[in-house]
């Protein structure tokens, strides 16, 4: 019982990093969503600390990093196959810089979370840890 609510949290929080990610990876809104993305980040590691997972970090981290790695690579080659269908020189210099802007802020949002994140458990599993 206590994996499936580990498996139900990770993907809770998946969706809710997702939803989050969507709008931190906007070039225009990526300082406007910063406190938002820092915010998921502490509530979510407190909700999992709460959730009594508090030894269970690392199995966290790992499928938090393979999932943002695999999303970081299907991002990479969805922007191949942009610049590879694009005819125009103007129009693929274009496309170029923009999916180059997308995939910096989301792996700058991707690691500002787990910084977050990481900092935020050490507070509360530290604060839960009996005296």
């Amino acid at each position: 019982m206590p994996l499936l609510k580990l498996i139900a949290f990770i993907l809770g929080s998946w969706l809710a990093i997702v939803w989050v990610f969507g709008y931190s990876t906007y070039h225009e809104f990526f300082w406007k969503n910063l406190p938002l993305l820092l915010g998921v980040a502490v509530a979510d590691a407190w909700v999992f600390v709460e959730l009594g997972f508090g030894y269970r970090w690392f199995t966290y981290v790992i499928v938090y990093v393979a999932g943002v790695a695999v999303i970081g690579q299907q991002q990479k080659r969805s922007l191949t196959a942009l610049l590879s269908a694009s005819q125009d020189a103007d129009q693929a210099k274009a496309v170029a810089v923009s999916g180059a802007n997308t995939l910096t802020y989301y792996w700058w949002s991707s690691i500002l979370f787990l910084i977050a994140w990481f900092g935020a458990y050490l507070v509360f599993f530290n604060r839960a840890l009996p005296t």
